[in-house]
């Protein structure tokens, strides 16, 4: 009995993710991710594209 309720107290004690969670973490980074490159890339290629709006004064 004394040895069921030490495993049970470790079971409790332990803090930590579960592999369900991760997993679910990951796939909304990449979720966000897929959306947010391409339109990062998008305002980079513009900002090439159109040039600076003034010249600078040297």
């Amino acid at each position: 009995m004394k040895l069921l309720k030490s495993a049970e107290k470790k079971r409790r004690s332990r803090r930590g993710f579960t592999l369900i969670e991760m997993l679910v973490v990951i796939a909304l980074i990449s979720a966000l991710a897929t959306i947010a490159v391409p339109t990062i890339f998008g305002v980079v290629n513009a900002s090439r594209v159109n040039g600076p709006c003034q010249p600078a004064d040297t």
